[in-house]
């Protein structure tokens, strides 16, 4: 009989991210995930945010890991320097000034200590941000 891959249990991770205000052009650096220690392979991660002025539809919040792979020091990265790097994943937006609310799920993640950066890529300020993250591995079956 064939083995089947599915997916683990998530695991709710404590808010990285709450209640921040978040201005354009600028960033929140999260609580730092110890995954050297954990190892999980994935996650999910929703951004929460209320825009005081609409954004333009489909603008995004980015997401980064601020990484650091010898356990001391982070890499470049902060509420006021953008890592010069891909995102991880990003969170289109729409063009309301009500809370929106953004999922991505099946993040890779790396197998280091790390910070999630929260970026506002949109072209306005925000408020009541919050980044929940929820982690999870494969399992053989």
């Amino acid at each position: 009989m064939a083995n089947l891959i599915k997916w683990g249990s998530p695991t709710n991770v404590t808010a990285p991210i709450s209640g921040a205000s978040i201005n354009a052009a600028a960033g929140s650096l999260g609580t730092q995930y110890d995954n050297e220690t954990n190892k999980h392979r994935f996650a999910s991660f929703q951004v929460t945010a209320t825009h005081g002025t609409a954004p333009v539809a489909g603008e995004a919040w980015l997401l980064y890991f601020v990484l650091a792979q010898d356990n001391t020091n982070d890499e470049d990265g902060g509420t006021a320097v953008q890592p010069q790097k891909p995102a991880e994943t990003f969170f289109a937006v729409r063009a309301v000034t009500s809370a929106q609310k953004v999922t991505r799920f099946s993040v890779l993640l790396p197998p280091f200590k790390f910070k999630p950066l929260l970026w506002n890529d949109t072209s306005q300020n925000a408020t009541s941000v919050t980044l929940d993250m929820e982690v999870y591995n494969e399992e053989i079956q």
